[in-house]
């Protein structure tokens, strides 16, 4: 490894460090890194959004006079399912606090299709999502919906699982973007005092529903799953007008790269029945239709199609497809008309529909990214968060999170376990060392186990059980492990590629530099080897496939 690529390794896993370290502290992350409103401005007085009930209200209304928390999420995002009842339990103290409210704030899915629930077109639809994520979830805090345009997700930098709070003035008074619900009761204790009860999240007991089924994003079904060459990214997409009846078939379109920047590459077609509208497919009628009405040297193949025949009279799988995208017309846009039989086994009828959409050959930031197309299929399982004994003001490992996320979806067959052969090269030079009942396959347990001792070695204790005043930090603890032993590995590949994705917002499986922080962009060139604008799991992976694979002798953790 020549010496500038080696200080370019470096710069980058001191970036990636320090952005983990950002991250779990309030007011930072890469979302809101590029917020319009920030902590320390004050809301907008437009700035408008709906309550459950369907009522536009602005903000700075909801607000009103008192401290308002507002934490983001939807039905499709496994942080928000896993962090919610934390919030649930800071609510459950302050609640008959009239200085403080709590709002959850639906947005756009972060990943359509995971347990059958796809993107909503209309705010009815949006709203119904909402009363959905209360029976699943079996939330107390009342919701709040971002409208169709997504303006509020995209002023604020929301995540899939953002939290704020705004004080009575209108001023964003903290913001985090991955929600702790810790970290927001210290933040409360400053602003309005501390609660008289101290509520766990065991005691609270949700009432919890079954999601519409339970599934990974890209499982297979009636249907082969049409396979594709690279990842794939979501575009723009339009209902071009929305009648009385419903639109029960929700279509998706994605592409490659390539298509977005030579007009050349391929497309992915996919027809969901929604399951808010409870109907199935009828495979004794005529099976769904599309067509591409193309605009003049757009040359997209096949232009029309047919789904095949299920053998089966009923179902409720997508119908999917695979198409070449020859070249783009100078307005870059199609017109897609589909034709189906929506049926209703509970109502007893089947009705002809035809649908019609503009497709606008343009990344869609709000489209969310679906496991087995926008990036490597892979389970949604997170790992448990850590955080700092009551001294410290941290959140919870986001770090280990994630990392153990982008582990799982290295599990190309789906059988919850990682082989050898579906270990990256810096992985498998370690994957017997992994291995811990040598069975040749790394379990969940064994990541459990690897990703937790990696977080300890590598952070060290923040704030340890003698806790001192409240907001200051305890004792710190001891970081990796001693000199000429594998501590956490501050040149680790997984952990390190890990940490350098978690900046993909979009969840694509690549990186744009407006995605990445500002210590970062600077130097985005180097790693887009290729010059095609983005820095793909390839790339990263041969910048850092020369990384020296023992980590350093072991630091002082904690302040």
């Amino acid at each position: 490894m020549n010496l500038l690529t080696r200080r370019l390794l470096v710069f980058i896993v001191i970036s990636a460090s320090s952005l983990m370290a950002q991250r779990s502290s309030p007011g930072n992350g890469s979302f809101l890194d590029r917020a319009e409103i920030k902590q320390g401005d004050t809301v907008p007085h437009d700035l408008s959004l709906y309550r459950e009930d369907g009522t536009k209200v602005t903000l700075t209304d909801v607000v009103g006079e008192k401290h308002t928390v507002i934490v983001s999420g939807c039905l499709t995002c496994p942080i928000f399912h896993r962090t919610y009842p934390g919030v649930e339990a800071v609510h459950e103290d302050y609640k008959t606090n009239d200085k403080v409210q709590f709002f959850y704030m639906y947005k756009a899915l972060a990943h359509p299709e995971l347990n059958g629930y796809v993107q909503p077109v209309t705010l009815a639809e949006r709203l119904t999502h909402v009363q959905e994520a209360k029976r699943v979830l079996g939330t107390r805090i009342p919701w709040l919906s971002d409208g169709m345009d997504n303006e509020v997700r995209q002023r604020f930098g929301l995540g899939p699982n953002t939290q704020l709070v705004v004080d009575p003035s209108g001023k964003v008074v903290h913001a985090l973007a991955w929600s702790d619900g810790e970290v927001l009761r210290e933040q409360l204790i400053a602003m309005v005092g501390e609660s008289e009860t101290h509520t766990q999240v065991a005691d609270l007991k949700l009432d919890k529903g079954e999601p519409f089924r339970r599934q990974r994003s890209y499982e297979e079904g009636v249907l082969p799953k049409p396979q594709f060459s690279s990842q794939l990214t979501a575009i723009k997409m339009v209902p071009s007008g929305v009648g009385k009846t419903p639109l029960y078939v929700k279509p998706r379109v994605e592409v490659d790269q390539d298509v977005l920047t030579t007009g050349q590459g391929e497309m992915y077609l996919g027809f969901f029945l929604d399951p808010i509208h409870g109907v199935h497919w009828n495979n004794l009628a005529a099976p769904l239709q599309y067509e591409l009405k193309l605009s003049d040297g757009t040359v997209i193949s096949p232009a029309k199609a047919s789904a095949p025949e299920v053998q089966q009279e009923s179902d409720g799988d997508p119908r999917e497809f695979k198409l070449e995208v020859a070249s783009l017309g100078e307005d870059k846009t199609a017109e897609l008309v589909i034709h189906y039989f929506a049926c209703s086994k509970a109502e007893g009828w089947c009705i002809p529909v035809t649908q019609s959409y503009t497709i606008s050959f343009e990344r869609d930031r709000d489209g969310g990214g679906t496991n087995g197309r926008s990036f490597r299929v892979g389970g949604e399982s997170q790992n448990s968060r850590q955080r700092g004994g009551p001294g410290g003001q941290g959140g919870r490992n986001q770090g280990a999170e994630q990392m153990k996320e982008r582990l799982l979806q290295m599990d190309a067959n789906k059988d919850g376990k990682i082989a050898k052969d579906e270990a990256p090269e810096g992985m498998a030079q370690r994957f017997d060392q992994m291995d811990l009942n040598e069975d040749g396959f790394l379990d969940e347990k064994e990541i459990d186990e690897m990703v937790s001792s990696r977080g300890q070695g590598q952070q060290g204790g923040r704030g340890q059980a003698q806790a001192g005043p409240r907001g200051q930090r305890g004792p710190g603890g001891q970081g990796g492990q001693a000199a000429g032993q594998r501590g956490a590995g501050l040149f680790d590949p997984v952990a390190i590629k890990a940490r350098i994705l978690d900046s993909d917002t979009n969840g694509d499986g690549k990186l744009t530099k407006e995605e990445l922080p500002a210590q970062m962009q600077r130097r985005f060139e180097q790693m887009d080897s290729n010059g095609d604008g983005f820095a793909d799991e390839s790339e990263i992976d041969e910048m850092l496939k020369n990384a020296p694979t023992r980590g350093a002798p072991g630091q002082r953790g904690g302040r």
